[in-house]
């Protein structure tokens, strides 16, 4: 039956199973193989909480996310502020790193500086409790005007939570 769901139901479902904790391994199996097949009929925030779904629950699928960094690559542009944010928060803690992810991530951070975007606000319904130090260079790097704060001797960062416009 997920074969035959479209790209909101898609991603509705994986986002709702995620936050319920509930990362059935046949259920994301069949969704990120049909998300996959169907990727270029995803909204913007469609690919954003589909990733975030995926990470949430600890379940990386390759393909999906590369299906996903470049479908996000192309349309990089149609994200909202909180698109940009959710998905760079996936793609940076997702654990996997391959060339489609990284040129994602640049193309947010560039996005990011285009919009005159100072922090990056992630939704309340991502944990913002922390993201691991070794995760910290990036994010930095590709957040214009990033601040953290550290916890636990340094070991997890709070990434800023308010999208702010110079202006």
């Amino acid at each position: 039956r997920i074969g035959s769901f479209c790209s909101q139901e898609l991603a509705d479902t994986a986002w709702a199973f995620a936050t319920a904790g509930r990362g059935d391994k046949e259920l994301f199996d069949a969704m990120a193989k049909a998300a996959a097949a169907n990727i270029g009929s995803f909204s913007a925030q469609e690919l954003s909480d589909t990733v975030w779904a995926f990470v949430k629950i600890g379940r990386n699928d390759d393909g999906l996310f590369n299906s996903v960094a470049t479908a996000a690559t192309a349309h990089i542009g149609s994200f909202s502020s909180q698109d940009l944010c959710n998905t760079a928060w996936a793609f940076v803690n997702a654990e996997r790193v391959f060339p489609a992810r990284e040129v994602l991530l640049a193309a947010i951070a560039s996005e990011a500086r285009e919009r005159e975007i100072l922090s990056l606000k992630v939704s309340d319904r991502v944990s913002s409790s922390g993201i691991e130090a070794r995760c910290a260079h990036l994010v930095l790097s590709l957040v214009p005007a990033a601040s953290m704060n550290r916890y636990l001797m340094g070991f997890e960062l709070n990434i800023v939570i308010e999208v702010v416009r110079s202006g």
